[in-house]
């Protein structure tokens, strides 16, 4: 496989320098962040008006202004720089918890393992709706008064942040996969607890101290690696986090702790095809092994299969499709990155080596 050299979008400075930073550097991509938006408000209409949720959002807002002032002050700078309202975008960050989407729900595949040099391998291929592509970004954020300095991020604009994934400069990588819980309560949102880490947290160790010691809103699950080849899953079925350490783990859409089912929403095509998808990825790592190259990543993340177990997905409009695939090699510092389907992409190297 022939990597090319990618160019990150560098945001320097404070987190409201950083956030502000986002809408300045992407003029013409303003109006699509705006109608992304509102689109996504749109879809939670009918939740946001019930009493139930305008309670949880303002107890969420509340946390947020007393435990996430950092994470906050980026949010409203970015909500600033493309002239939307502040409380829009966090709504639009909560919109997993809000009841009765009329949207097909994100998806996601994510898994790590200890590699062979003596860190680990991160991989996530990034499913959402097709029409959200155009906002994504590889981000480099850069904070001299931040423990790491630097992480690297992929993300969207108008989100901050690790909104999808990420690494820093210790060689701690996280992923996320998107998983609905049966209720969620007040406390850290995942975006937010996956910035927080990669700003301040070296080792898995240390990432999952403070995971353990705060309150989750719960919902979704975390793939964790860090440069001393240790590797976890967490999910968080009820605000509570889950933990699951071995040398190969790997997560979908629905919960694997025994007795953390959530209800299914009907004809949700990722909630039926997440067991499969699983199924197929973990059969894969057992059969092959850990990739043990960039191009044995790409051919496992951009694999088709049947329709059901397929890694790579293919959806248009409003469908989920695969956006992107990252590959994080802890160990060097590195993102290998696809900005397409993984079958197709030309991929690309990112690096935070010093």
């Amino acid at each position: 496989m022939n990597l090319e050299d990618g160019l990150p979008l560098t945001l320097a400075g404070a987190p409201a320098e950083r956030g502000a930073a986002q809408a300045r550097a992407r003029p013409a991509l303003g109006e699509a962040v705006r109608a992304a938006t509102r689109q996504r408000l749109d879809e939670c209409a009918a939740a946001r008006q019930t009493r139930a949720v305008r309670d949880y959002l303002a107890r969420q807002a509340a946390f947020a202004r007393e435990q996430c002032a950092p994470e906050m002050a980026e949010l409203e700078a970015i909500a600033a720089g493309f002239g939307l309202h502040w409380q829009d975008l966090f709504e639009v960050l909560h919109a997993s918890p809000m009841a009765d989407l009329a949207a097909p729900s994100d998806a996601c595949t994510a898994w790590a393992a200890v590699c062979n040099d003596g860190g680990a391998a991160v991989a996530k291929n990034r499913d959402v709706r097709a029409e959200l592509a155009p906002l994504q970004e590889v981000m480099l954020h850069e904070d001299p008064a931040q423990a790491m300095r630097s992480v690297l991020c992929v993300g969207s604009l108008g989100a901050p942040g690790a909104y999808s994934s990420g690494i820093n400069r210790a060689g701690l990588a996280v992923v996320d996969t998107a998983i609905r819980s049966r209720s969620y309560r007040t406390g850290w949102m995942r975006y937010f607890a996956m910035t927080r880490l990669l700003w301040t947290c070296a080792t898995v160790a240390d990432a999952l101290d403070f995971l353990r010691a705060v309150p989750h809103t719960g919902g979704g699950s975390v793939v964790l690696a860090d440069a001393r080849g240790r590797v976890a899953a967490v999910e968080f079925p009820d605000g509570t986090p889950a933990v699951e350490h071995a040398r190969t783990v790997s997560r979908t859409n629905h919960f694997t702790t025994p007795g953390a089912g959530a209800p299914t929403r009907p004809n949700d095509a990722n909630e039926a095809n997440s067991a499969a998808r699983l199924q197929y990825l973990r059969m894969a790592l057992e059969g092959r092994g850990v990739p043990a190259t960039a191009q044995a990543v790409a051919d496992l993340m951009g694999a088709h299969g049947d329709a059901d177990q397929a890694l790579c997905r293919h959806g248009e409009g409003r469908e989920v499709r695969t956006i992107s695939t990252a590959l994080y090699l802890t160990r060097a510092r590195e993102l290998i990155f696809a900005p397409d389907n993984p079958c197709r992409a030309r991929w690309r190297r990112y690096s935070l080596a010093a």
